[in-house]
């Protein structure tokens, strides 16, 4: 879980945001990735993790999991 928070932490929840498509694309792949390991985690680790998610972006993280803000 630590590992998870770490990632989550360290991840650009705004990606959408940049310019360059070069690093966009690189950044949504990171994306699918992590949304991708999150899917697979039991729910009560999921809603632990939503707190080291930007509150700008928790609605996002919500669809991308398949859960309701």
């Amino acid at each position: 879980m630590e590992q998870m928070i770490e990632k989550f932490k360290n991840h650009d929840w705004f990606y959408e945001y940049l310019e360059d498509g070069s690093q966009w694309r690189e950044a949504a792949k990171k994306h699918r990735e992590l949304m991708a390991e999150v899917r697979k985690m039991p729910m009560n680790q999921v809603a632990q993790l939503i707190e080291h998610v930007p509150e700008e972006a928790r609605i996002m993280f919500g669809k991308d999991v398949g859960i309701i803000l």
